[in-house]
């Protein structure tokens, strides 16, 4: 696998080249298809969460996080993201079709279902700060390293497999599969062999199957279950 740049003031590309490359560029990848082919299954969105920062909110309980339970609508998460506790970041899960005015939306159908200590909070950062948005993703784990994929190359974190993150578990699935890996490629002769590598991803496939598949179930029950 080969890696290009030009850099200021070169007239012709550097390349660079790896026996394997580890390629984790998120849920919006640019590698997976390269990566998997047809079999990287393009990731199917639930929906979207949109995201605040409030400014001195004060949470039902102190320093934990919450979980709001809307009528009609998705799951809202709250929880403190500064160490002075002045900051704390909301979460509103948006279903599809997404509303034209999401400001509008979140102000007369989310913020009266809000504890009431948040009101002053979540409408004054509606008015002075940019909302912002990411999908929430379903993207099962094709395996890698049969014919179908790319030799030299393989996919971690969120560009191979993704949940809702409802449950925060994204980070564990892919802490998980570094401790995998890194025990696994600890015993690798030779990273260009392609045949050795593959074998070793067969096996990693299926040792992180308990705790993923375990997490990737838990995050779609929970949210149908809240989304009820």
């Amino acid at each position: 696998v080969r890696a290009a740049r030009k850099t200021e003031g070169a007239q012709e590309r550097e390349s660079f080249f790896a026996d394997l490359t580890i390629v984790a560029d998120g849920c919006f990848s640019s590698f997976r298809s390269v990566v998997m082919g047809t079999v990287g299954v393009k990731p199917t969105v639930k929906s979207h969460f949109v995201g605040l920062v409030l400014k001195d909110a004060q949470l039902p309980i102190d320093k934990h996080g919450t979980v709001v339970l809307v009528k009609g609508q998705g799951p809202v998460l709250l929880y403190k993201i500064a160490d002075d506790a002045h900051e704390t970041r909301m979460l509103v899960d948006v279903k599809e079709p997404l509303p034209k005015d999401m400001k509008e939306h979140i102000a007369e159908n989310i913020v009266p279902n809000l504890p009431s200590s948040l009101h002053v909070s979540v409408m004054n950062a509606l008015q002075n700060d940019r909302i912002r948005r990411m999908p929430n993703s379903w993207l099962p784990p094709a395996e890698q390293g049969g014919a179908h994929s790319k030799e030299g190359a393989i996919l971690v974190g969120d560009s191979w497999n993704m949940r809702h993150p409802l449950t925060g578990g994204g980070m564990m699935c892919a802490f998980n599969d570094v401790v995998i890996l890194q025990e696994l490629f600890a015993g690798v002769h030779d990273l260009s062999d392609w045949k050795e590598v593959a074998a070793l991803l067969h096996t990693w496939h299926w040792r992180r199957k308990p705790l993923a598949a375990t997490v990737n179930v838990l995050s779609l029950a929970l949210y149908n279950l809240f989304g009820a």
